[in-house]
């Protein structure tokens, strides 16, 4: 490893972050106070690192951080962030500091960082591990510190939102067409620092999401997290939690109905009952997202396949059995229904010849999980919160068309493997 302020090493993809030998958090006297927080990978030093650390007892008293390397992680560079290895060297007591850890900082990309902003994506993830992470009792990522730009109030956020969702149809049609101009990204810095898993864990992308067996383990898991939650006090009001899918959800189905369906009639040339799905989508919209929103539990808001990291062997076990599944990527998380999860998870990863009876099949074995857990919850509830799920994520899917920057490699883009699954999970 090379020493701190040495060459930046980018095309191995590893590289120095320089050490300026000041405290970026002393401002200048004549500005007022901003303390330093990186906005990316390269701006990571170890000063701040050390500080960070501490505020968190990562580091024993008198140890700091030396040196820092970044390396890049395969698939670091996503629609809704940037995410590295760093490789951390200490002076003094290392204790049980590690030797390397994930960062997370937002994406680069303009248009996507707007929407993702716009969802509160960043500020969510970071208040959720400041309050709730070491409560969660399934495998996590352990959280070692985070900083972030303050934001306009939560409340000055919604209620724009509200005025927002009430516009014309035709409004609404009109200032969505160059999103850009729409969902202007921030200049808040946002930076996460978590536990690094390790590379050896298995992660089955959409293009290949898991078998059955394992998504119906993940769902276990998502069950003790909804269990533990289930009627907490802490979560009425957080900051970690906004309304799930959306905050306009007029303006979406306007937008949907009257422009984004027509565009993936063309794509796909749909039949007769996937357009009637799509009508009733479109209808159902608001009343879908309303019964969603439903405050019950803490859920996790993001359960495709991407996000869980199996053990090594996860593809040689039959049954699912013997198998560690560790959740990551919290920063959609909610105060809702936990519907949502299970129907967000189907909708993202079944296989779509499964149908809606093997939907139906890993919704009752959550419900199984659910009901071990001491949680009375009826099972037609959660199959029609399932449904609704599913329905919304046909609209969101066809909305993604119009403004998303959602390619996924040679699989295509992010609707043609959604909406798919989607369909099936609704019968069709």
């Amino acid at each position: 490893m090379e020493r701190v302020g040495e060459r930046v090493e980018r095309g191995a993809g590893l590289f120095i972050a320089p050490q300026t030998g000041k405290n970026h958090a002393v401002a200048i006297a004549s500005r007022s106070p901003k303390p330093f927080i990186p906005s990316s990978a390269p701006e990571l030093n170890p000063t701040w690192l050390t500080e960070v650390l501490r505020e968190r007892s990562v580091l024993p008293v008198g140890t700091r951080v030396s040196e820092v390397a970044v390396s890049e992680l395969s698939g670091g560079k996503g629609m809704s962030g940037d995410v590295v290895r760093i490789h951390l060297t200490y002076s003094g007591d290392q204790g049980d500091a590690p030797d390397t850890m994930i960062a997370k900082f937002p994406t680069v990309d303009v248009t996507n960082r707007g929407l993702i902003e716009s969802q509160g994506a960043y500020e969510r993830e970071i208040n959720f591990y400041r309050t709730f992470i070491d409560d969660i009792p399934i495998r996590v990522p352990a959280y070692y510190g985070s900083a972030m730009d303050s934001g306009p109030p939560r409340a000055v956020t919604a209620q724009i939102n509200k005025l927002l969702d009430k516009l014309p149809a035709k409004a609404h049609v009109a200032m969505t067409r160059d999103v850009t101009k729409f969902l202007k990204p921030s200049k808040r810095r946002y930076a996460l620092l978590i536990e690094d898993l390790g590379s050896e864990r298995r992660v089955f992308d959409l293009a290949g999401p898991p078998t059955p067996e394992l998504l119906g383990l993940a769902l276990e898991e998502l069950a003790k997290v909804h269990a533990y939650f289930w009627g907490d006090a802490r979560l009425k009001g957080h900051a970690a939690f906004w309304p799930l899918v959306t905050e306009l959800p007029l303006l979406q189905r306007n937008v949907f109905e009257r422009e984004a369906l027509a565009q993936a009639m063309d794509r796909y040339g749909y039949d007769e009952a996937r357009r009637a799905v799509c009508n009733e989508a479109g209808t159902r919209y608001p009343n879908d997202v309303a019964r969603i929103n439903r405050p019950l539990t803490l859920v996790h808001g993001d359960t495709r396949s991407d996000n869980l990291l199996y053990s090594p062997d996860a593809g040689d076990a039959e049954d699912g059995r013997g198998v560690d599944v560790a959740i990551v990527d919290w920063a959609i998380v909610g105060y809702a229904d936990p519907g949502y999860d299970v129907g967000y998870m189907l909708a993202s990863s079944i296989d779509p010849a499964l149908g809606a009876d093997g939907a139906r099949q890993l919704v009752e074995q959550y419900h199984r999980a659910l009901s071990a857990a001491h949680v009375s919850y009826d099972i037609e509830e959660v199959w029609q919160s399932v449904l609704a799920t599913a329905r919304c994520m046909v609209v969101q899917q066809t909305l993604s068309l119009r403004y998303l920057q959602g390619d996924y490699g040679e699989a295509g883009l992010l609707a043609d493997l959604w909406l798919p699954r989607a369909f099936a999970v609704l019968g069709v």
